[in-house]
């Protein structure tokens, strides 16, 4: 019964024209061009027309079907063409198009069927959206929640307002763990370092109001704790850190993430960056008290400063940040101060002295101009230090708190707290340094966010 109609609908589509047959099903969208943020979507609404006399059974939809762009990023929504579309009737959907991992420019050009696929809308160029992709407008604070109602979730926060997007699934097992976030420089990526699947992974999210998981990559070796992560400027590198397994070297080719390299030969590989040319990544060992620096183009080892050599001192070495001009390295000691590392045209040495505090030191965050660099100080204290006299400037009371990692915005406006034992915080910032009262930030939990969480 089906094959006759489905004969008679063809006789029928032939006979609606005299020159030529209409298409049995076209599809108009309510717009030719849009433009979104690489951390940012929108949905095109798109009406679908039976231009014969027949009603067509058992529709189909594929919102990704030819387009130039990233096909994971593109879904359907609110679609009401779902079971029979009448005779000259109308139904409608839509498709949410996300801009992370987007190209510049693409183009979005579904596909309705019917019968079981047996007759297709044509793609012509009157049913395509041209999309483009702007860099980020509104950055975004990630933090990676262990515990409260969004226990296992990472949750986005609108730097300008300060309000939640949509979490996403995540996995956090171990509470009170230090789970790095990187935002990739575009801000178009998250990178997650994930303790609670198995094997252990690290998740890469899209970024903005509501980021979705992109990708997982098992890191398959033994793994004791994932640590930290981060990713060069062009996003062709992940490292993420680990107690046990060494330094995974993480790569990304097109839409592929793949452990191109196991860096050994580390106790306990902790606090981990890479240099703002991509050139470096820098690695600190925990259990080994040194600092490594490894070319990524070869993924090698071509440096490493140890305690006690020259003017090295470490002391269970856990985070780094560097300079923009990448001319200096501080390393955070657990043993109360920062060693300076000094780099001159890739030639890597110590300082004659450290910078010593009155606590251990967390997460660090360097001023978008390279002035001032911004210290957690035993978990209740923000310490700023000016980077050309390398002293405290100024310190800021972070009262109950169990603060651990600090990001600063990319204005240099604020800067973001995550916290192991309660809300998160934003303090402002005047002219580089913190003033008035912080801002309490709900996350729905305790957060081990550190890093780059921030962008």
């Amino acid at each position: 019964m089906k094959k006759l109609n489905l004969l008679f609908l063809l006789g029928s589509c032939f006979l609606a024209s005299t020159a030529n047959a209409a298409a049995i099903l076209d599809i108009v969208p309510s717009i030719r061009t849009t433009t979104l943020g690489s951390n940012s979507e929108t949905e095109v609404l798109f009406t679908v027309t039976n231009n014969t006399n027949q009603p067509i059974n058992n529709l189909s939809i594929n919102p990704s079907y030819q387009t130039t762009g990233r096909s994971s990023s593109l879904s359907l929504q609110n679609n009401h063409c779902t079971t029979t579309l009448a005779a000259n009737g109308q139904c409608t959907f839509q498709v949410l198009i996300q801009g992370a991992g987007q190209p510049a420019s693409f183009q979005v050009s579904p596909q309705v069927c019917g019968y079981d696929g047996q007759i297709c809308s044509m793609p012509i160029s009157a049913n395509r959206v041209q999309v483009a992709v702007n860099a980020v407008s509104t950055p975004f604070a990630y933090y990676s929640v262990f515990s409260g109602n969004n226990a296992n979730k990472l949750v986005p926060v609108n730097t300008n307002t300060l309000t939640l997007g949509t979490p996403a699934n995540a996995s956090f097992s171990d509470p009170y763990q230090w789970e790095g976030v990187a935002v990739s420089r575009d801000g178009s990526r998250v990178y997650v370092v994930q303790d609670g699947t198995n094997p252990q992974s690290l998740g890469i999210f899209s970024s903005g109001l509501k980021p979705q998981l992109i990708d997982t990559v098992p890191l398959t070796d033994y793994v004791y704790n994932l640590n930290q992560v981060a990713v060069t400027p062009n996003g062709n590198q992940i490292y993420v850190s680990t107690f046990g397994s060494g330094l995974y070297a993480i790569a990304h080719q097109g839409n592929n993430y793949s452990v191109s390299k196991l860096l050994t030969g580390f106790v306990e590989s902790e606090g981990v960056e890479t240099s703002p040319d991509g050139a470096y990544a820098y690695v600190t060992d925990y259990g080994n008290g040194s600092f490594s620096v490894i070319n990524t183009s070869t993924n090698t080892v071509i440096k490493t400063l140890s305690d006690s050599v020259g003017n090295c001192q470490f002391y269970a070495p856990a985070t780094i940040a560097v300079s923009p001009d990448n001319h200096t390295i501080y390393v955070g000691n657990q043993g109360d101060y920062l060693t300076v590392i000094q780099n001159s045209n890739g030639q890597f040495s110590c300082a004659a002295s450290t910078i010593n505090f009155g606590g251990q030191v967390f997460g660090m965050a360097v001023s978008p101009n390279g002035q001032y660099l911004y210290v957690i100080v035993a978990g209740n204290s923000i310490n700023v230090i000016n980077t050309q006299t390398r002293s405290v400037v100024d310190t800021y009371a972070l009262s109950n708190l169990s603060a651990l990692g600090v990001a600063i915005s990319p204005d240099g406006h604020k800067l973001f707290i995550s916290n192991l034992s309660g809300s998160a915080y934003m303090v402002p910032l005047v002219n580089g340094l913190p003033v008035g009262q912080a801002t309490e930030i709900d996350v729905g939990g305790y957060q081990g966010a550190i890093g780059h969480f921030v962008g």
